[in-house]
């Protein structure tokens, strides 16, 4: 991915946000730190989903953008799979921060009034930030990622690590590093 300046956004939802949503511009696949952006822009409403390998476009886009596949896909669901179409397109997420061309999945049908997922290959190319706070679920994203964001340095000293070994070993009468305030060999070491 080209390294450049981190661009993000910020929103706000009053309670419990149920699903992250925002805007997007979709255009056929262009390279935008090399070609002057398409006029073809079209808006649509996407929300974003941290369980999908994939991002997806419903074949209404490829039908507006006039798309033609550059490859086929297995699309895995929870209770069967599918074929699908392969497509290049940009992305614009919101506040003009324009993704580098990516391939995207063809779906008939995204639940709700949607027209783009977007999925883990974009996210993981980014920081992604959800919280609530006093009722209010704050959602921000930036690209490219530029941060090691954890919040358990600022709580507890212990720093776990997701993966096949910890980065110590812990003793069965030292604290559990979960933060529970028991012994490792009443707490998570039983």
């Amino acid at each position: 991915m080209h390294k450049s300046k981190p661009n993000a956004f910020h929103f706000v939802y009053n309670g419990l946000a149920g699903e992250l949503t925002t805007q997007v511009r979709i255009a056929p696949a262009h390279n935008p730190y090399k070609e002057s952006p398409p006029k073809n822009w079209i808006g649509y409403s996407a929300i974003w989903d941290t369980g999908a390998t994939k991002t997806l476009i419903t074949n209404k886009i490829v039908s507006d953008l006039g798309l033609l596949p550059i490859d086929k896909t297995i699309l895995r669901g929870l209770v069967a799979s599918e074929w699908a179409d392969v497509f290049l397109v940009n992305i614009e997420l919101p506040n003009g921060l324009i993704s580098p061309p990516w391939k995207v999945a063809e779906c008939k049908d995204i639940k709700g009034d949607f027209e783009v997922l977007i999925g883990m290959d974009i996210i993981s190319n980014g920081d992604l930030i959800i919280t609530n706070h006093k009722d209010r679920t704050h959602f921000a994203f930036q690209m490219p990622s530029n941060n090691d964001l954890t919040f358990i340095d600022r709580i507890d000293p212990v720093r776990i690590e997701i993966g096949p070994k910890l980065p110590y070993k812990v003793g069965r009468n030292d604290p559990c590093p979960c933060g529970s305030g028991l012994k490792y060999k009443k707490c998570c070491g039983k």
